[in-house]
């Protein structure tokens, strides 16, 4: 629709300046912007894998934090959608800070386990110790990122207060499945 509209007045764009209103063109910048983060996402996922593969050189630890963060994204989509009954447009930038968050998280805890079996540590004492030594940074990061973000629920435009209820709920899910099911997947 917005092709077709663009077509009638592209002619006469040398006279006239046209500002297209209304929800089509809306939708068409939406579409954009989705399209634009969905490959930057994209991107950061195949980063983020490189690096993972680099400083680990494991399968499984490149494997378990990408799950992690993926379920956290889902969960935290899924919980929004369910309470908000509406998603934002900053559904990227959620994702982002999502997968930053769960991306540390997982990362602290397998280099500092790596290290204590390197140490000469069994699994389940080089597992433990690795949590007890990254469990309360990981948690004070973790309500740090909650709570600057639910700082935005204050915010008069909507879209910026779902941003801020979702963020704040993915970084809590990202910090929960880091504590939960990254230590079962290991």
């Amino acid at each position: 629709f917005v092709k077709a509209v663009k077509a009638i007045y592209a002619p006469y764009q040398q006279q006239f300046e046209f500002y297209p209103v209304g929800l089509p063109p809306l939708m068409e910048f939406v579409q954009q912007v989705f399209a634009q983060s969905a490959s930057l996402n994209l991107a950061m996922i195949a980063i983020n894998v490189v690096l993972l593969w680099v400083l680990f050189r494991s399968f499984s630890a490149v494997f378990w934090p990408i799950i992690t963060i993926v379920l956290s994204i889902v969960w935290t989509i899924g919980a929004t959608a369910w309470i908000v009954q509406s998603l934002s447009t900053m559904i990227s930038l959620t994702v982002m800070l999502v997968f930053v968050c769960g991306m540390a998280d997982c990362i602290h805890v397998i280099s500092l386990y790596i290290n204590k079996r390197r140490d000469g540590a069994m699994h389940r004492r080089a597992l433990s110790n690795a949590y007890a030594e990254t469990g309360l940074p990981m948690l004070i990061t973790g309500v740090t990122n909650m709570t600057g973000t639910l700082s935005l629920l204050t915010s008069e435009f909507y879209p910026i207060r779902v941003f801020a209820g979702m963020s704040s709920l993915g970084v809590g899910f990202a910090f929960g499945f880091t504590m939960v099911l990254l230590p079962i997947l290991m």
